[in-house]
């Protein structure tokens, strides 16, 4: 007679735990690796299986082997442990062809275990959350079987990237974390031990889209140049009449106006922010999070928003966070796509208001009116940042260390970390001088 029951081994590395269907036949035990393994979570102390979808599908599987030992009939009694558990595995290959695992459910559960690990974990799970989200948002569902994921189909998601303004810095995290997810599940429910492969694509091997250190390196003069926008060609910018501007448009000039008055807040920042209960109504406080997990209080930063721009920072005003962003898109990917094609519309609208104006032709004569009031067609919302500390820094003499401060750039002495007053009023005062520069307010 032969009995069957479930047992579990060690934990492995990657925190899966294996499970197995124990076949006993008399004093001789065999044990046939079942085809998913379990999380730690879903195991007792006492090894039960916790998780009853995974109980379930294991007792299936006990069923389905109890129906083939009763074909057999009495020829089971002629047949050693290890002939039996051959026979009942006979159909390997066809199990593993069936193998099913929800690509984008795992990613959510990875990131799901990596905050239950604290906050230390917390900024990573960010970034495999919002390249999920993004790549949901390409795929138009929210489900897709791993074995669907094909270097077909990323290459198209690459392209949807760059089509929909998604610069390289963007693209490359994104595929980043989904081939880093992919080798994960690969880890977890592949066991070369045992020859199986459930996952057998690798779709991630051939493709190209980690940039070179060269590539990496071209931040800085070509960027600087490009994303940097001088007093007078913000001017231009900002007295574009609100009237010709989509919706998306007069956003994204009133975003990046009020990053750049506060000293060029990336949009990550100004999408999470949140103002405490009873501050003024202008007080902006916040850790950069960009550079909070590494460099703790020197990721801190206040200032307030300028009487200038305070119509902008009202109109902006969201329900749950300080302004509307969180409320209108999922993460920052989209954010800033949003932004730059918002961007995209103001810059269109500078041609023909200005194209009127100089009595040039908008369809012909684009880049020449862009480039007589010093905008072009390259600038991203980054530019508020980058013009705010060219024109701190080159246009009013703030020196090069405060501009850095006002910006969360520089890393603090041991002095100044445990035994200076921390003061930041340079933030306030530099942004004072840069506003009088630009709007002569």
């Amino acid at each position: 007679m032969v009995t069957m029951k479930i047992e579990v081994g060690k934990a492995k590395r990657n925190g899966g735990v294996p499970v197995y269907i124990r076949l006993t036949q008399g004093r001789e035990h065999k044990r046939i690796r079942f085809y998913m393994d379990a999380n730690q979570r879903d195991v007792s102390e006492n090894g039960d299986i916790l998780n009853i979808k995974l109980e379930m599908a294991i007792q299936d599987e006990m069923q389905m082997y109890r129906r083939k030992l009763y074909d057999l009939g009495a020829d089971v009694e002629n047949m050693t442990l290890d002939e039996l558990a051959d026979y009942l595995v006979n159909n390997k290959e066809k199990k593993v062809d069936a193998f099913k695992l929800d690509f984008i459910k795992f990613g959510r559960e990875h990131v799901e275990e990596l905050l239950k690990q604290g906050q230390g974990k917390k900024k990573t799970a960010q970034g495999y959350n919002t390249a999920i989200n993004n790549f949901c948002k390409f795929l138009g569902k929210d489900t897709l079987d791993i074995n669907k994921v094909t270097k077909a189909l990323l290459v198209e998601y690459m392209k949807w990237l760059s089509d929909n303004n998604y610069g390289p810095r963007a693209s490359e995290a994104y595929m980043g974390a989904l081939q880093s997810l992919h080798n994960l599940a690969k880890k977890r429910y592949n066991d070369e031990d045992d020859g199986l492969t459930y996952i057998k694509l690798s779709p991630f091997s051939t493709l190209e889209f980690k940039r070179t250190k060269a590539e990496r390196s071209v931040k800085s003069k070509d960027v600087k140049e490009r994303q940097t926008l001088s007093p007078e060609a913000l001017l231009y910018m900002y007295n574009i009449p609100m009237g010709m501007l989509t919706q998306r448009g007069a956003m994204a000039r009133d975003a990046f106006f009020l990053s750049f008055g506060l000293c060029g807040m990336n949009a990550i920042d100004m999408m999470m922010h949140k103002q405490k209960e009873g501050c003024d109504e202008g007080l902006i406080e916040y850790y950069r999070q960009k550079i909070s997990g590494r460099c703790g209080e020197d990721a801190f930063i206040r200032m307030h928003v300028h009487p200038f721009f305070m119509d902008i920072h009202r109109r902006l005003r969201g329900a749950r966070h300080t302004w509307i962003f969180a409320e209108k898109y999922s993460d920052e990917g989209t954010l800033t796509a949003a932004l730059n094609i918002g961007l995209g519309n103001v810059k269109d609208a500078a041609v023909m208001y200005y194209g009127k104006q100089f009595d040039l032709d908008p369809l012909t004569n684009r880049n020449e009116i862009l480039n007589r009031i010093g905008l072009n067609d390259n600038f991203t919302f980054y530019a508020a940042r980058h013009s705010f500390a060219s024109i701190a820094s080159n246009e009013c003499g703030v020196p090069e260390e405060i501009v850095d401060k006002c910006q969360s750039h520089v890393s603090r002495s041991v002095a100044a970390a445990y035994y200076i007053k921390k003061d930041y009023s340079y933030t306030d005062n530099t942004i004072k001088v840069v506003v009088e520069r630009v709007f002569g307010k």
